[in-house]
């Protein structure tokens, strides 16, 4: 009687340890397959290819854009400024119809606060140096269209269709510009080549630096705020870059 009950005992104890087994096994496979798929879905997403010929630019301005100081003297506007929307890239003024040196973006923004100048609509338009845009329109544009052909010849892209290819400007060190994000930024107006509503953000990555804002920008105090140095990464003073008069 006894060896029987043993034997029930060490069946139970037998089949309670494939149990655990078969249990730890199953959920092994189900969590290598979830690592599997999730590997498979991002190497199928990085292996996406597109021919972008990338295109920079060191630029020797008259005077040192480094420099805060400097670089507020020669600017008409300093707002902070929410860029609402990036809607296009051009080669070509869009007052005059001329070609221009380097290709801009161009889209709209809202003022949030105004350090320097004044600019009766909050609402305006922008352009700035740098973005992307199809080859088959940059070369239209293009001051120097052999530039570009020889570019495409030397990146190994002579025998790919130009409506498959994309050319990408920046100037070196430069950022990129993002749709949703506040920064202060560095303005000019002229009327021979900007729209009425038009302003161009200069100064490249010193010129457009992100505002740190945890709330609402309108109950900060303007002075207060962090602004990113585009060169260490790291959050400044805004009272330190810029000189604050009548903040509106």
């Amino acid at each position: 009687m006894k060896m029987i009950k043993n034997r029930k005992k060490l069946l139970i104890g037998i089949l309670l340890i494939v149990s655990i087994v078969l249990y730890i096994g199953i959920n092994y496979v189900v969590c290598m397959q979830d690592e599997e798929d999730y590997n498979i879905k991002n190497n199928t997403d990085d292996s996406k290819t597109e021919n972008i010929l990338n295109i920079k630019s060191n630029f020797d301005y008259a005077y040192d854009i480094s420099n805060n100081n400097t670089l507020s003297e020669h600017s008409e506007y300093i707002v902070l400024l929410k860029i609402n929307s990036i809607d296009g890239v051009n080669n070509v003024n869009r007052k005059t119809g001329e070609p221009v040196a380097h290709p801009y973006s161009y889209g709209k923004a809202t003022i949030l606060k105004k350090i320097k100048g004044e600019i009766e609509s909050t609402d305006i338009e922008f352009i700035r140096t740098g973005g992307e845009m199809p080859y088959s329109e940059w070369i239209k544009g293009d001051v120097d269209s052999s530039k570009l052909e020889a570019i495409r010849t030397e990146s190994g892209l002579a025998n790919v269709p130009v409506n498959d290819i994309k050319v990408k400007y920046k100037a070196d060190g430069d950022i990129e510009l993002e749709a949703g994000k506040i920064y202060l930024a560095f303005m000019n107006h002229n009327l021979k080549y900007n729209n009425n509503n038009e302003y161009n953000i200069q100064g490249f990555q010193y010129g457009l630096r992100e505002i740190l804002v945890r709330n609402d920008i309108n109950t900060n105090a303007v002075e207060k705020l962090k602004v990113k140095n585009n060169d260490t990464g790291k959050w400044e003073n805004l009272s330190d870059v810029v000189s604050f008069g009548e903040v509106k």
